[in-house]
């Protein structure tokens, strides 16, 4: 597994959902544009293991691994945190 360094950490980002708009616009997932969403994997002390948290679509460096899709962000690149169920 990584270890990020500095001020970073590892997200294994959810899955975007295709959705329809109120107008009827079939937007994909692969189109969305905005936050995304995911679940920290590898802490730092700021962010906790487990932790849900909202980042930037463009702060994160994306990972392939055999667990799948990875992102590295550092601190600054997380809008928000919520509860993870």
């Amino acid at each position: 597994m990584f270890k990020p360094t500095q001020n970073r950490v590892l997200v294994k980002p959810e899955d975007a959902k295709d959705r329809v708009t109120a107008g009827g616009i079939y937007i994909t997932a692969k189109n969305e544009e905005g936050a995304r969403r995911g679940i920290v994997i590898v802490g730092n002390g700021t962010f906790k293991e487990g932790q849900g948290v909202i980042f930037s679509r463009y702060s994160a460096d994306e990972v392939t691994t055999e667990d799948g899709l990875l992102v590295i962000i550092k601190d600054d690149g997380i809008l928000a945190t919520y509860e993870n169920d």
